[in-house]
C-alpha cells in the first residue's frame, strides 16, 4: 500500500469502497457531511460503492438519501455495479447447515443472511429492537451536543427481518449470531474449523460474545475484487475505508487504505492513513485529502 496523492498531470479515475457501520453512519445516523461528499466525488467522475457486512436486504433505509454506483454486500458474498450482481458465493448447503447444528447446539442466537432476507427468530427481532431503542437513549446527548436528530422510537427498523423457517438454506451467504456466553466466539472457531471465515461480532452484550461466520476465502476482498475485475479497473486505482476488522482485507487489497478515527488503533496501523470520526467528517475529510473532492 501507498498514499497516491492527485497526479498533477491529469484525472485519475478511483473506486471508493465505504463500509457503513462506523464509518458512513453510526448510531443510526447517516455522516452528515458524506451524501454531499458522495455525490461531489462521483460528479467528479469517481465511482463509489458500499462496502459492508450487512446483506442486500439489511441495508438501513437512512442510507437511501444517497446514490451509489453499486455495492459489496454480506461481506464479500455478494457484489452488484448498478443493478447487475456481477458475483455472488453463497455458502455450501452443508456448511449453512452445519453452523445451524453448531448454534443449536450450544444454545446460540443467529441470524442467516441471504441476498432474498435476512432471517432470525422471534426472540433474535426482540433484542435487536432493545437494543437499537436503548444505544439511541445512550448517545442521546453526544448526538444533540453535534447538532444531530436524536430518534428514540420504537419504530421498527427491523422489518425486514423474516422468520428463521423461512429461509432458503442453499442462498445463505453468511451467519450473525450472538451468545450470553464470553467464549462463544473462540468456541466457534475450535469447533467449526478453517471451513469458515469468522470476524469477532460488536454487538454488545453483557458477559456474552458476537461474531459473523461466512465460508472460508469469502471477505470484503473477494467482492471488491470481482467489481474492479467486470469495470476493467485496477486495485491501485481502489480506495477502501472502514473502521472494523472485517475491513482489513479490502485495506490489503485496495490502493490506498483509510481508517477512521474511531477505528482501534490496531487497525489504523494497517491503514495508509487515518481521517476524522464517523460523524465529523471522515469521509469527506479523506476525499478532500486524496483530491477526489
Amino acid at each position: 500500500m501507498g498514499v497516491n496523492l492527485p497526479a498533477t498531470d491529469g484525472f485519475r479515475k478511483r473506486a471508493i469502497f465505504l463500509d457503513v457501520d462506523g464509518t458512513l453512519m453510526d448510531h443510526e445516523i447517516v455522516d452528515p457531511y458524506a451524501p454531499e461528499a458522495i455525490a461531489q466525488a462521483r460528479a467528479n467522475g469517481h465511482l463509489v460503492f458500499v462496502c459492508t457486512g450487512r446483506s442486500f436486504n439489511g441495508l438501513d433505509p437512512a442510507m437511501e438519501v444517497i446514490e451509489f454506483d453499486g455495492m459489496v454486500t454480506s461481506a464479500g458474498a455478494a457484489a452488484r455495479v448498478g443493478e447487475v450482481l456481477v458475483h455472488h458465493l453463497p455458502m455450501e448447503l452443508s456448511a449453512t447447515k452445519r453452523l445451524i447444528d453448531f448454534f443449536t447446539k450450544h444454545h446460540i442466537l443467529y441470524i442467516l443472511e441471504s441476498d432474498d432476507g435476512v432471517y432470525c427468530s422471534e426472540q433474535v427481532r426482540q433484542l435487536f429492537e432493545t437494543f437499537w431503542v436503548e444505544r439511541i437513549k445512550q448517545h442521546q446527548a453526544e448526538l444533540q451536543a453535534m447538532g444531530l436528530p436524536v430518534d428514540t422510537s420504537e419504530r421498527d427498523r427491523f422489518s425486514h427481518f423474516l422468520p428463521l423457517e423461512a429461509a432458503n438454506l442453499e442462498t445463505v451467504n453468511k451467519a450473525t449470531f450472538i451468545s450470553v456466553n464470553a467464549d462463544s466466539y473462540d468456541q466457534a472457531i475450535a469447533d467449526l474449523g478453517p471451513e469458515y471465515h469468522f470476524v469477532p461480532g460488536s454487538i454488545p452484550l453483557a458477559g456474552g460474545s458476537s461474531g459473523e461466520i461466512g465460508a472460508a476465502g469469502i471477505t470484503k476482498a473477494t467482492g471488491i475484487a470481482a467489481i474492479l475485475e467486470y469495470l476493467g479497473m485496477d486495485a491501485a486505482d481502489a480506495v477502501g475505508i472502514g473502521d472494523s476488522w472485517n475491513d482489513a482485507e479490502m485495506f490489503e487489497l485496495c490502493g490506498v487504505a483509510v481508517a477512521m478515527g474511531n477505528a482501534a488503533p490496531e487497525l489504523q496501523s494497517l491503514a495508509d492513513f487515518t481521517t476524522t470520526k464517523v460523524l465529523q467528517g471522515g469521509i469527506r475529510d479523506a476525499f478532500v485529502r486524496l483530491g477526489i473532492i
